[in-house]
């Protein structure tokens, strides 16, 4: 589920696997799900930001429910996919390169927005991210890669002003903690993909190494990446959202292949 919340090119060599393998399909069926969550409240989003969007799946699940949305992500070669995946969907969504720990320049209206990629923004009117801009933030598959203490804050409050009043923040975490050991990623016929993680002893924080082999003809490549991992309690994830000024309103337990994953619903 790595989505460009680690180095800016951590993923260059493993963009095009993820994409491959279909490991952004997790945050498209929970970008659906928040779109009916919503909907059924009658507060269905015009626009949105997708925080570490990764290849695109769930800004184009956005897209395709028409709403007007950016995707924000750390990885070049994971916008370079995302906007290719969105241009032949015939979809409008804007990519954008940046940290989700850095959403905005500073607080008030004169705020200075997030700028387009000079290579993403021919095919999509993006959005001003200014204060108060947006209906819904996102976030799927990734805040277990924050791992510094005032993390999960810092993107909290980015996301709390860039929210209309009334607007949600939604994003899922691992149930139960980190999935210690070794996970099948995918196992297809051109592709193999694992991970093995290592946790210390209290099960808080741990690195993640995924490994990759790519069949080519008759010849298999083989890749890998590592980095941190960080199991965020419930009291803590309480507590930035709190300090953000967000307002927790529903924890539940996933569905329908998201049994592993926990979604948070908070509002501003």
């Amino acid at each position: 589920m790595a989505r460009g919340v680690q180095r800016a090119d951590a993923y260059a060599d493993y963009a095009a696997v993820y994409d491959a393998t279909g490991q952004g399909r997790g945050a498209a069926l929970q970008a659906e799900q928040a779109l009916a969550w919503l909907r059924a409240r009658d507060r269905a989003p015009r626009d949105a930001l997708d925080l570490a969007c990764g290849t695109g799946a769930a800004t184009i699940a956005l897209a395709r429910a028409g709403v007007r949305v950016i995707g924000i992500d750390r990885s070049p070669a994971m916008l370079s996919i995302a906007r290719g995946r969105a241009r032949d969907s015939g979809l409008s969504a804007a990519f954008v390169r940046g940290d989700i720990r850095d959403l905005m320049a500073g607080d008030g209206p004169g705020a200075e927005p997030l700028d387009p990629m000079s290579d993403g923004a021919d095919d999509a009117a993006p959005l001003a991210l200014r204060p108060a801009s947006v209906d819904l933030v996102t976030c799927f598959g990734a805040l277990e890669e924050l791992t510094d203490d005032g993390d999960l804050a810092r993107v909290f409050s980015g996301a709390a002003r860039l929210l209309r009043p009334g607007g949600h923040l939604i994003f899922d975490l691992p149930r139960g903690g980190l999935p210690e050991g070794d996970e099948v990623l995918h196992d297809g016929p051109d592709h193999l993909v694992y991970a093995h993680t290592v946790c210390d002893r209290r099960g808080r924080f741990g690195r993640r190494r995924v490994v990759w082999f790519v069949r080519e003809i008759e010849r298999w490549w083989r890749g890998e990446m590592t980095y941190g991992v960080r199991s965020w309690r419930g009291g803590e994830v309480s507590e930035a959202l709190g300090a953000s000024g967000l307002r927790l309103i529903e924890r539940s337990s996933g569905s329908d292949g998201l049994r592993e994953r926990v979604r948070y619903v908070a509002s501003r």
